[in-house]
C-alpha cells in the first residue's frame, strides 16, 4: 500500500481492548453504568516504524458470520472512516471478504447486471455513483482507488443497496435500462408515456418536482406499478428488473414526503433490506460481503430503546428472514468528542453526560473494541451516542453485536478540485 495511502492517524501506541465481565470492574444503577476498564492482550502493533492496526480480536469476534455491518454515528466521521477502511482493507485480505456494498445508489452500483452477465465493475467509475460525503475524503478515495488501479492482486468488488436512485449513472441510464427491459418482454412504450407525463423535466434529476404535481404523481405511480403487475404476472418477481422498478416507486413516493414524514417513515429502511436481500441472495451469493451504512440502519431497537416510536429498521427487517439467521454481524460506533461534518457545516460534538458510555475509557485509550459476550455484561441499559452523536438510553449491547469507542472524531481532508 502506497504511502499516499497510509492511515497515519495513530500518532502514538494505542490500546484496542474488548469490555467484557472477565476484565471489568462493572455496578448497574438506574441511571446506566459505572465502571473502571482493563486493556487486554489485544493491542496495536509496529511494524516499520509506521503503527499498523492488529484487528485479529475482531476478526476472532466476527467468527464465521458471513455478512459484516459497519456502522457510523453521522456521515461526516473521518475516524470512523479510517477505522473502516483498515478493518475492510483487514477482513479483505485476511478474511475473504471480497465484496463492499455501501449505502448508495443501488441502480448505479450494480449497472454490471445490465448486460445479463456479472462482471466487476471498474471501482474508479463506482465512485461516482456513491454519495460525497465519503468520496470527497481524501483517506476513502484514495484506498479504493489503490484497490483498482495499483494493486493487480485485488479483487474488491464495490456495490449498492440504497433505495435512493439518483447519482451519475441512474441519471443516465435508469430510463433507457427499463424501457429496453421492458420491451424485451412485450411490454412496450414505458419511455414514451414517462415522458409524456413528466413533460421537460428529468425523471431522476427533477423528480421531487414531479411528484408534487398530483396529476404527475399518480400518473407515475400507476404507470410503474401496472408493469410491475405485468411482470408478476410472468413469474419475474425475482429478477433484477423487478427490483429497480420497486425501488422507482419507493424514489416516488420518498421525494414527496416532507422532512419530518421521512424522519417517522420506515419506507426506505425496508426497501433498502429487500435490496439487499436480492443482492446477497442472487448477486453475491455464497460470497462475504462488508455493509458499509450508518449506525441507525444496522440497529436493532426492537425492545432495547427506553422510547418504542421508532420506524422499523433496515436490520430489523433482515432479522425476520431465516436467511441470515447466524450470518450477521454488526459494529456500532461511537466517539467521545471533536468534530464531525453536518452538510458541510464542522459541527462540535457536545460534552457527554457522566454517566454515558463513552466517559468510561481512561485518558490513553484512543481506540477500543467491545464485544458482546454470553456472560451477560452489558445486558442492562446505558447512555451511548451512537445516533447522530446525541446520547440515549438503550441496551446497546443487544442493539449491535459490539461496539467500537473512538476518543476523538475528526473532519475529513477534503479532494482538492
Amino acid at each position: 500500500m502506497g504511502n499516499d495511502i497510509k492511515l497515519n492517524w495513530m500518532k502514538h501506541f494505542l490500546f484496542l481492548i474488548i469490555v467484557c465481565c472477565s476484565s471489568a470492574s462493572i455496578n448497574y444503577g438506574q441511571n446506566g453504568i459505572k465502571g473502571k476498564y482493563l486493556e487486554s492482550s489485544c493491542n496495536w502493533k509496529c511494524k516499520n516504524n509506521e503503527e499498523v492496526q492488529n484487528f485479529d480480536c475482531i476478526g476472532k469476534a466476527i467468527g464465521e458470520r458471513q455478512y459484516v455491518f459497519l456502522g457510523e454515528q453521522s456521515h461526516g466521521d473521518d475516524e470512523t472512516f479510517k477505522v473502516k477502511i483498515k478493518l475492510i482493507d483487514y477482513l479483505h485480505t485476511q478474511k475473504g471478504f471480497d465484496v463492499v456494498l455501501f449505502e448508495s445508489d443501488v441502480f448505479g452500483l450494480n449497472h454490471d447486471l445490465i448486460t445479463n452477465y456479472y462482471s466487476e465493475i471498474p471501482i474508479k467509475s463506482s465512485l461516482k455513483n456513491i454519495y460525497d460525503n465519503w468520496t470527497d475524503c481524501s483517506a476513502f478515495t484514495n484506498y479504493f482507488i489503490h484497490n483498482s488501479t495499483e494493486n493487480e492482486n485485488s479483487n474488491l468488488k464495490i456495490s449498492g443497496f440504497d433505495s435512493r436512485m439518483d447519482l451519475s449513472f441512474s441519471q443516465t441510464n435508469l430510463l433507457n435500462f427499463l424501457d429496453t427491459s421492458l420491451n424485451k418482454y412485450g411490454f412496450t412504450g414505458f419511455k414514451d408515456t414517462i415522458e409524456s407525463i413528466v413533460n421537460n423535466f428529468h425523471l431522476v434529476k427533477d423528480l421531487r418536482l414531479i411528484v408534487l404535481d398530483s396529476l404527475k404523481y399518480n400518473k407515475l405511480n400507476e404507470l410503474i406499478k401496472n408493469n410491475i403487475l405485468k411482470l408478476d404476472s410472468i413469474g419475474l418477481q425475482e429478477s433484477y428488473l423487478y427490483l429497480i422498478l420497486k425501488n422507482l416507486v419507493f424514489n416516488i413516493n420518498w421525494k414527496r414526503m416532507t422532512k419530518a414524514e421521512i424522519n417517522l417513515s420506515s419506507l426506505r429502511d425496508v426497501q433498502m433490506a429487500e435490496n439487499l436481500k436480492w443482492l446477497l441472495k442472487n448477486k453475491y451469493h455464497g460470497q462475504k460481503c462488508i455493509i458499509w451504512s450508518a449506525n441507525y440502519h444496522i440497529a436493532n431497537f426492537a425492545d432495547n430503546l427506553s422510547f418504542t416510536n421508532y420506524p422499523e429498521t433496515m436490520m430489523e427487517v433482515l432479522n425476520n428472514d431465516l436467511f441470515f439467521r447466524n450470518k450477521l454481524y454488526t459494529i456500532g460506533f461511537t466517539s467521545l468528542g471533536g468534530e464531525y461534518l453536518n452538510k458541510g457545516t464542522v459541527v462540535k460534538i457536545p460534552e457527554k453526560r457522566k454517566n454515558s458510555i463513552e466517559t468510561f475509557f481512561k485518558k490513553e485509550v484512543t481506540f477500543a473494541f467491545i464485544e458482546r459476550d454470553n456472560s451477560g455484561c452489558f445486558e442492562k441499559a446505558f447512555y451511548g451516542s451512537f445516533i447522530g452523536h446525541f446520547p440515549q438510553y438503550g441496551k446497546w449491547m443487544n442493539i449491535f453485536d459490539a461496539l467500537f469507542y473512538i476518543k476523538e472524531m475528526k473532519t475529513c481532508d477534503v479532494i482538492s478540485e
